[in-house]
């Protein structure tokens, strides 16, 4: 018994003690610095298979200081199993807002679209921030993203939380950003996620 409990009180039991029954430790990833790009007026920004590809299992996408041009527009995302050819790829989103320092403005927003809506209704006078995590783009059938944002609206900050299933016939090789209308400024780094 004291080995299947480990060598010590809290100990987890190591390899040796289970014999053939082996596991891991620990569960470690890596995460890596990919790719930053810094734009202004542009009307789509995109992360190809150079950096989107079958090195990492997840991806993470972090936006700063995200302005549009086009006040009471919403940032999208779109992704493409074939290098960007076609995006038509079916998004189940649901999000959820709360208005900062006040319970005043809470909803919530489900909607099935091709793209996943990071937001709505931003103001052109305040960047947005966002980070979106990625998971299993390699694995076809279901591909899942979840978000959290921080936005300015017409006159107060918003924070948006939410998910999507993507549902992907084959391994997910590109990324788009792009605003429901207009160009948008700002940055956006791409990291790599690989669970060792």
């Amino acid at each position: 018994m004291a080995k299947l409990i480990g060598n010590a009180p809290n100990q987890i039991p190591t390899n040796a003690d289970l014999g053939k029954m082996a596991f891991k430790d620990s569960v470690s990833t890596i995460t890596n610095h990919l790719y930053q790009t810094t734009f202004s007026g542009a009307s789509s920004v995109a992360i190809n298979n150079t950096y989107i590809n079958s090195t990492y299992d997840d991806y993470r996408f972090v936006i700063r200081r995200l302005i549009p041009s086009a006040s009471g527009s919403r940032l999208q995302m779109y992704v493409s199993s074939d290098n960007g050819s076609s995006t038509a790829i079916d998004h189940k989103t649901g999000k959820w807002f709360i208005q900062m320092a006040t319970a005043a403005g809470t909803g919530n927003e489900p909607t099935e679209e091709q793209y996943t809506s990071l937001w709505t209704n931003q103001n052109t006078s305040n960047g947005a921030t966002c980070e979106i995590n990625l998971y299993d783009v390699n694995r076809s059938g279901y591909t899942y993203a979840h978000f959290v944002s921080s936005i300015h609206h017409a006159s107060s900050q918003y924070v948006w939380y939410g998910a999507s299933q993507i549902r992907n016939s084959s391994a997910i090789n590109y990324v788009s950003f792009a605003q429901s209308s207009g160009t948008i400024d700002g940055t956006i780094d791409v990291y790599g996620i690989k669970r060792s």
